[in-house]
């Protein structure tokens, strides 16, 4: 069950991050961020003079550890009361 995502912290909006994925792998995920980066390299309206080696924000590349999920149960206490005597 081994799944990675892409977090590009620069992708926000209104404070939540966007998340790519899953890549079955991390080549994967790698392989998506050189693409993503290239896109945005080739598309940018940067003047090239402008751009360096930190033109680019971080990304995270998260592996799946567990997949959960809670459950509610119910529990039934049942209670004798005595209501008088016969």
């Amino acid at each position: 069950m081994s799944a990675f995502y892409v977090i590009d912290t620069e992708a926000e909006s209104v404070g939540m991050k966007i998340i790519f994925g899953p890549y079955e792998t991390r080549a994967g995920a790698e392989a998506f961020i050189r693409k993503d980066f290239s896109d945005w390299w080739q598309d940018s309206d940067t003047p090239l003079k402008d751009r360096d080696e930190s033109s680019s924000g971080i990304y995270y590349i998260l592996e799946l550890i567990a997949e959960v999920r809670p459950i509610g149960t119910a529990s039934l206490k049942v209670k004798l009361v005595e209501e008088g005597q016969k």
